[in-house]
């Protein structure tokens, strides 16, 4: 799998629009400067990533995906279509990039109506906000702190448990998380061995 990076001016200022912002015809030149910089960066990673990904949760994914990279948007990132707002910081770009092609993984095989089931008999009481992160945070940790080291995943943690509604999904995937990593199953496998011992 390979992550393709694409500039459309069009869809840019479209979601800049919709934010309630101008476009700017700078913003173009900007943005088309990040992907350079970006996929430079993201080369460097992505065929650790994309095999450690697979490799814990037991999901392979099905095919290359394009992200589309804009300058404004109400949400830092949405994973279909995948589009990320441009960061300053990479390590933060990357980081989102990491946590939705996971998103992507989960939704895009034919496996998550199977891991949706068990997740709604588990968490029967929970949004569907919580059952989709729940399942992505633990494979997100494992991989981040393989690696990139638990420091760095501390910082990410910190970062996302600013965002509104993801703390408590954190907290229950830390919660979790050693029995995941001792079972040594993938994702779904693992989520069918708690739905049986509760």
């Amino acid at each position: 799998m390979r992550v393709n990076f694409f500039y459309s001016a069009p869809y840019d200022r479209m979601l800049t629009e919709m934010s309630g912002l101008s476009y700017s015809d700078n913003q173009s030149s900007e943005v088309k400067k990040f992907l350079i910089k970006v996929e430079k960066d993201w080369r460097k990673v992505e065929k650790k990533v994309i095999k450690e990904i697979e490799k814990i949760s037991k999901i392979k994914f099905n095919g290359d995906v394009t992200c589309f990279l804009v300058k404004n948007m109400d949400y830092n990132a949405l994973s279909h279509p995948l589009t990320i707002k441009i960061y300053n910081d990479y390590d933060k770009f990357n980081d989102v990039l990491i946590h939705e092609i996971i998103h992507l993984l989960l939704v895009q095989n034919y496996k998550s109506a199977k891991l949706l089931y068990l997740l709604e008999r588990l968490y029967p009481n929970k949004d569907m906000s919580f059952i989709a992160h729940l399942p992505l945070f633990l494979i997100e940790k494992k991989v981040i702190e393989n690696l990139f080291g638990a420091k760095y995943y501390r910082n990410v943690l910190k970062e996302d448990n600013g965002i509104e509604g993801l703390k408590e999904v954190w907290e229950e995937a830390n919660k979790i998380n050693i029995r995941f990593i001792n079972s040594k199953n993938g994702i779904i496998k693992f989520f069918e061995n708690e739905l049986a011992i509760r």
